[in-house]
């Protein structure tokens, strides 16, 4: 998964340790979302805390996003999801 970027983030975000074992993450089926919208580039995932987490490219409702300001495995998923990478 190299090389490739989405939303505001730059590439080299992605290569960070923390970011790939968000990416890994990512891949759990637990992770699957609820639900896709492609033509807004949006997702919704059922959360840890919560019911439902509200999902772009950009933002992500979810604690790990709110305390890092990059991005979560809901985030990376969703991209996944969009075939962004």
């Amino acid at each position: 998964m190299n090389g490739y970027t989405f939303g505001p983030w730059p590439v080299d975000l992605h290569e960070q340790s923390e970011q790939k074992k968000r990416e890994e993450s990512a891949l759990d089926k637990k992770l699957t979302p609820l639900e896709i919208d492609y033509t807004e580039n949006t997702g919704v995932f059922h959360g840890a805390f919560t019911s439902r987490y509200a999902t772009t490219l950009y933002n992500c409702e979810c604690e790990d996003f709110r305390r890092r300001k990059v991005p979560c495995k809901h985030i990376y998923r969703l991209a996944m999801e969009l075939e962004l990478f």
